[in-house]
Parts: structure tokens; sequence; C-alpha cells
């Protein structure tokens, strides 16, 4: 089957070469072409109406997911390769004692004692 998108593409240079053989056409060849046109025209606000519809569920989940990843009891937090948070929960930036905002990009190095920095550090190059 046909991405969405692909099928719109191809169902817009249909059109347009319905659009040119306008010129040669006699007036029941013009209606069939009309009626061509319109079913093609249908096909693609069927295709846009779902394609909005999966957005629309596409961006629940998101929200969902970022909920649940806010407001979870426990201290989340996502690093980016160099060891600095990029994402952090609620609860995390209350166990580090900051808002979120001004944890983001921080390094976790500045977190922790000499022995879990090591540790830390280990585990980030071998997080790939």
């Amino acid at each position: 089957m046909a991405r969405p998108d692909a099928e719109g593409k191809r169902g817009i240079g249909n059109s347009e070469k319905l659009l040119l053989s306008l010129d040669n056409a006699g007036t029941e060849e013009i209606e069939q072409l009309k009626e061509k046109l319109q079913a093609q025209e249908w096909d693609l606000e069927i295709q846009c109406q779902a394609m909005q519809e999966a957005l629309g569920e596409l961006e629940e989940s998101r929200n969902r997911y970022a909920d649940l990843y806010d407001y979870a009891p426990a201290g989340y937090v996502t690093f980016d390769d160099k060891g600095c948070i990029s994402e952090i929960n609620l609860a995390g930036a209350a166990l580090l004692g900051l808002e979120r905002s001004r944890l983001l990009g921080m390094p976790m190095t500045v977190f922790l004692d000499k022995g879990s920095y090591k540790l830390f550090l280990i585990i980030c190059v071998h997080a790939d």
C-alpha cells in the first residue's frame, strides 16, 4: 500500500494530466474528466482527513508520555552524549534542588562526588 503523501502526489500528477487533455476533448469526454477529477479530489480529502486523525492520535500519545515522564514519583533524567541533562522530570529536579529550566544543559557531574563521577563517566562511555 502506498503512503498517503505519495498517493496525494500521484493524484495531483494525474489531475494535471487530465487538465492537459481537456484541450482536445469533446463535451462527453470533459464530463468524464470532471468526474475523474472529482473522484480524485474526494480521495485526497479522505487521505487528508486520515492524516489529520493520525496526527491528533500521535499528539495525544506524546502528551500522555510527557505526563507520565514529568509526573512520575521517581526522578528521571535523560542525558545527551556528553553527560549533560537534556530532559529531567519534576521529581528529578526536586532531588537536585533546582528548577528544571536551570538544569537543562548542565553536566550531571556537578552533582556527583568523586567516586560516582568516575562511574558516571564509564557508564556514559559505554551507553552507545
